[in-house]
Protein backbone atom coordinates (compact mmCIF):
# COMPACT_ATOMS: atom_id res chain seq x y z
CA UNK A 1 0.00 0.00 0.00
CA UNK A 2 1.31 3.44 -0.92
CA UNK A 3 2.09 6.07 1.69
CA UNK A 4 -0.70 8.54 2.23
CA UNK A 5 1.40 11.50 1.10
CA UNK A 6 1.09 12.32 -2.62
CA UNK A 7 4.44 11.92 -4.34
CA UNK A 8 6.59 14.61 -5.95
CA UNK A 9 5.22 15.30 -9.39
CA UNK A 10 1.77 13.77 -8.90
CA UNK A 11 -0.07 17.08 -8.99
CA UNK A 12 1.90 18.19 -12.05
CA UNK A 13 0.86 15.00 -13.86
CA UNK A 14 -2.77 15.41 -12.86
CA UNK A 15 -2.66 19.09 -13.85
CA UNK A 16 -1.39 18.20 -17.32
CA UNK A 17 -4.25 15.72 -17.69
CA UNK A 18 -6.75 18.33 -16.50
CA UNK A 19 -5.40 20.85 -18.99
CA UNK A 20 -5.93 18.34 -21.81
CA UNK A 21 -9.48 17.64 -20.63
CA UNK A 22 -10.29 21.35 -20.50
CA UNK A 23 -9.01 21.86 -24.04
CA UNK A 24 -11.97 19.96 -25.52
CA UNK A 25 -14.73 21.94 -23.76
CA UNK A 26 -16.92 24.15 -25.94
CA UNK A 27 -20.00 26.21 -25.20
CA UNK A 28 -22.11 23.69 -27.10
CA UNK A 29 -21.14 20.96 -24.62
CA UNK A 30 -22.30 22.71 -21.43
CA UNK A 31 -25.75 21.13 -21.32
CA UNK A 32 -24.35 17.63 -21.93
CA UNK A 33 -24.91 14.93 -19.28
CA UNK A 34 -21.87 13.75 -17.33
CA UNK A 35 -20.95 10.53 -15.50
CA UNK A 36 -21.98 12.45 -12.35
CA UNK A 37 -25.72 11.93 -12.77
CA UNK A 38 -26.70 14.96 -10.68
CA UNK A 39 -24.78 17.43 -12.86
CA UNK A 40 -24.60 18.45 -16.49
CA UNK A 41 -21.24 19.67 -17.79
CA UNK A 42 -21.82 23.28 -16.79
CA UNK A 43 -22.71 22.29 -13.23
CA UNK A 44 -19.80 19.85 -12.98
CA UNK A 45 -17.27 22.46 -14.10
CA UNK A 46 -18.69 24.96 -11.63
CA UNK A 47 -18.40 22.33 -8.90
CA UNK A 48 -14.82 21.50 -9.83
CA UNK A 49 -13.76 25.15 -9.94
CA UNK A 50 -15.37 25.80 -6.55
CA UNK A 51 -13.85 22.64 -5.05
CA UNK A 52 -10.39 23.65 -6.24
CA UNK A 53 -10.78 27.08 -4.65
CA UNK A 54 -11.87 25.54 -1.34
CA UNK A 55 -9.05 22.99 -1.45
CA UNK A 56 -6.43 25.69 -2.04
CA UNK A 57 -7.75 27.77 0.86
CA UNK A 58 -7.89 24.70 3.10
CA UNK A 59 -4.32 23.64 2.34
CA UNK A 60 -3.08 27.19 2.85
CA UNK A 61 -4.82 27.10 6.24
CA UNK A 62 -5.25 30.84 6.51
CA UNK A 63 -1.85 31.65 5.01
CA UNK A 64 -2.43 33.57 1.77
CA UNK A 65 1.30 34.40 1.80
CA UNK A 66 2.20 30.74 1.29
CA UNK A 67 2.71 31.30 -2.43
CA UNK A 68 4.08 34.81 -2.17
CA UNK A 69 4.02 36.48 -5.58
CA UNK A 70 4.39 33.27 -7.58
CA UNK A 71 2.97 33.28 -11.12
CA UNK A 72 1.33 30.32 -12.79
CA UNK A 73 3.88 28.58 -14.97
CA UNK A 74 1.82 28.67 -18.17
CA UNK A 75 0.66 32.23 -17.69
CA UNK A 76 -2.99 31.23 -17.41
CA UNK A 77 -5.08 34.21 -16.36
CA UNK A 78 -7.55 34.02 -13.50
CA UNK A 79 -11.13 34.32 -14.64
CA UNK A 80 -12.31 37.84 -13.94
CA UNK A 81 -14.97 40.26 -15.16
CA UNK A 82 -13.28 40.89 -18.51
CA UNK A 83 -13.45 37.20 -19.36
CA UNK A 84 -17.08 37.03 -18.27
CA UNK A 85 -17.86 39.88 -20.66
CA UNK A 86 -16.57 37.74 -23.52
CA UNK A 87 -19.75 35.69 -23.12
CA UNK A 88 -18.23 32.21 -23.56
CA UNK A 89 -19.09 30.50 -20.28
CA UNK A 90 -17.28 27.31 -21.31
CA UNK A 91 -14.04 29.22 -21.86
CA UNK A 92 -14.49 31.10 -18.60
CA UNK A 93 -14.96 27.93 -16.58
CA UNK A 94 -12.16 26.06 -18.35
CA UNK A 95 -9.85 29.01 -17.64
CA UNK A 96 -10.93 29.04 -14.00
CA UNK A 97 -10.21 25.33 -13.59
CA UNK A 98 -6.82 25.59 -15.29
CA UNK A 99 -5.80 28.61 -13.22
CA UNK A 100 -6.84 27.05 -9.93
CA UNK A 101 -5.23 23.74 -10.87
CA UNK A 102 -1.91 25.49 -11.44
CA UNK A 103 -2.23 27.31 -8.12
CA UNK A 104 -2.93 23.99 -6.41
CA UNK A 105 0.29 22.60 -7.88
CA UNK A 106 2.25 25.55 -6.45
CA UNK A 107 0.59 25.25 -3.05
CA UNK A 108 1.42 21.56 -2.92
CA UNK A 109 5.04 22.27 -3.85
CA UNK A 110 5.27 24.79 -1.01
CA UNK A 111 3.75 22.34 1.44
CA UNK A 112 6.21 19.63 0.47
CA UNK A 113 9.00 22.07 1.30
CA UNK A 114 7.61 22.22 4.82
CA UNK A 115 6.00 25.64 4.51
CA UNK A 116 2.59 24.69 5.90
CA UNK A 117 0.86 22.90 8.78
CA UNK A 118 0.66 19.12 9.19
CA UNK A 119 -3.08 19.33 9.87
CA UNK A 120 -5.79 21.54 8.37
CA UNK A 121 -9.39 22.21 9.28
CA UNK A 122 -12.14 20.72 7.12
CA UNK A 123 -15.27 22.22 8.59
CA UNK A 124 -14.42 22.12 12.27
CA UNK A 125 -12.49 18.87 12.04
CA UNK A 126 -8.68 18.74 11.93
CA UNK A 127 -7.44 16.32 9.29
CA UNK A 128 -3.95 15.39 8.08
CA UNK A 129 -2.95 17.80 5.33
CA UNK A 130 -1.71 14.95 3.16
CA UNK A 131 -5.06 13.16 3.39
CA UNK A 132 -6.83 16.30 2.17
CA UNK A 133 -4.29 16.76 -0.64
CA UNK A 134 -4.66 13.11 -1.68
CA UNK A 135 -8.44 13.43 -1.82
CA UNK A 136 -8.03 16.59 -3.91
CA UNK A 137 -5.73 14.89 -6.41
CA UNK A 138 -8.17 12.03 -6.83
CA UNK A 139 -11.17 14.35 -7.27
CA UNK A 140 -9.35 16.53 -9.80
CA UNK A 141 -8.27 13.59 -11.94
CA UNK A 142 -11.60 11.80 -11.91
CA UNK A 143 -13.67 14.93 -12.57
CA UNK A 144 -11.33 15.78 -15.45
CA UNK A 145 -12.13 12.35 -16.86
CA UNK A 146 -15.83 13.10 -16.32
CA UNK A 147 -15.50 16.36 -18.25
CA UNK A 148 -13.69 14.79 -21.20
CA UNK A 149 -16.26 11.99 -21.29
CA UNK A 150 -19.14 14.48 -21.26
CA UNK A 151 -17.55 16.16 -24.30
CA UNK A 152 -17.58 12.83 -26.14
CA UNK A 153 -13.84 12.24 -25.89
CA UNK A 154 -12.12 9.05 -24.71
CA UNK A 155 -9.27 10.36 -22.55
CA UNK A 156 -7.92 7.71 -20.16
CA UNK A 157 -6.06 8.91 -17.08
CA UNK A 158 -2.37 8.16 -17.85
CA UNK A 159 -0.88 5.06 -16.24
CA UNK A 160 1.78 6.77 -14.11
CA UNK A 161 -0.50 9.01 -12.03
CA UNK A 162 -3.37 6.50 -12.18
CA UNK A 163 -1.36 3.81 -10.35
CA UNK A 164 -0.66 6.15 -7.45
CA UNK A 165 -4.16 7.61 -7.48
CA UNK A 166 -5.59 4.09 -7.25
CA UNK A 167 -3.64 3.47 -4.07
CA UNK A 168 -4.54 6.87 -2.65
CA UNK A 169 -8.19 6.32 -3.57
CA UNK A 170 -8.31 3.09 -1.60
CA UNK A 171 -6.99 4.96 1.44
CA UNK A 172 -9.30 7.94 0.98
CA UNK A 173 -12.43 5.85 0.36
CA UNK A 174 -11.64 3.55 3.27
CA UNK A 175 -10.88 6.55 5.45
CA UNK A 176 -13.92 8.75 4.80
CA UNK A 177 -16.49 6.27 3.57
CA UNK A 178 -18.20 5.93 0.19
CA UNK A 179 -21.79 6.84 1.06
CA UNK A 180 -22.72 10.24 -0.36
CA UNK A 181 -19.29 10.78 -1.94
CA UNK A 182 -18.88 8.07 -4.57
CA UNK A 183 -21.14 5.67 -6.37
CA UNK A 184 -20.63 1.96 -5.88
CA UNK A 185 -17.54 0.54 -7.57
CA UNK A 186 -17.99 -0.88 -11.07
CA UNK A 187 -16.53 -4.35 -11.74
CA UNK A 188 -13.84 -4.46 -14.44
CA UNK A 189 -11.62 -7.29 -15.76
CA UNK A 190 -8.32 -7.90 -13.91
CA UNK A 191 -6.13 -6.60 -16.74
CA UNK A 192 -7.99 -3.32 -17.11
CA UNK A 193 -5.54 -0.36 -17.38
CA UNK A 194 -5.03 1.59 -14.14
CA UNK A 195 -6.84 4.70 -15.35
CA UNK A 196 -9.98 2.70 -16.10
CA UNK A 197 -9.65 0.82 -12.79
CA UNK A 198 -9.49 4.17 -10.99
CA UNK A 199 -12.70 5.55 -12.49
CA UNK A 200 -14.41 2.17 -11.98
CA UNK A 201 -13.40 2.16 -8.30
CA UNK A 202 -15.14 5.52 -7.96
CA UNK A 203 -18.34 4.42 -9.63
CA UNK A 204 -17.75 5.25 -13.29
CA UNK A 205 -18.06 2.90 -16.24
CA UNK A 206 -14.85 3.09 -18.33
CA UNK A 207 -15.19 3.80 -22.03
Amino acid sequence: MAALRPSDGLFEQVAAYTDEAMSVVTGEDLSAPTPCSQWNLLELMRHLSTSLGVLIQTLQDGRPDLLGAVRCATGTRPYTADLLLAGDVGTVLATAVRYRTERLVRVHEALRRGEGPDNVLVGERPLPRDLVAAAGAVELAVHSWDIATACGRILPIPDAPAVELLELSALVVDGVGRLGLFASAVAVPPRTPPGDRLVALLGRTPA
